[in-house]
């Protein structure tokens, strides 16, 4: 069986309560198997926390939420369709896709991780545009099918 081990720090003054709240029902609390620093609110460490307030600007890793020092983007000089790219920037990034000059029938579609996910279709229009967020580390293409056009923009939030 493995001991509990509640040891003070024999420098500090303060004292540190552990109470337990007005309950009728058991619980118990089971710590990891790891050392590390105790998270509050939403995963940010305490240290980042001095007015009890959480902001992007003290938000890091997977805890920044799309856009937070994301800027758009035009990279279609960079892009070609049917040619897979991967968002290695550390962070989900956000593509919206522009065609112009379709032929009846086009599919505009962008594929994430080799799955269609977003798509449009042209019946009588002559412009489509597609938006999909990708998750760091995937893999993403743009495809045309049943038709064609022209790519006019690919704009990206990274």
């Amino acid at each position: 069986m493995s001991r509990v081990v509640i040891q003070g720090d024999a420098s500090g003054t303060g004292d540190f309560t552990i109470a337990a709240p007005n309950s009728n029902t058991d619980r118990t609390l089971t710590l990891p198997d790891e050392a590390g620093t105790v998270l509050t609110t939403a995963g940010v460490p305490a240290s980042a926390i001095s007015d009890n307030s959480i902001t992007s600007a003290k938000l890091t890793g997977d805890a920044v939420p799309i856009g937070v020092g994301q800027t758009w983007q035009n990279v279609v000089g960079s892009r070609a369709v049917n040619t897979t790219y991967t968002n290695t920037t550390g962070k989900p990034i956000m593509a919206h896709v522009y065609c112009t000059s379709i032929t009846s029938n086009y599919v505009l579609q962008i594929i994430v991780d080799g799955i269609a996910m977003n798509s449009g279709s042209s019946d009588s229009t002559d412009h489509l545009a597609t938006i999909m967020i990708i998750p760091n580390g995937s893999t993403y293409q743009v495809t045309f099918a049943g038709g064609s056009g022209t790519l006019s923009t690919w704009k990206e939030l990274r």
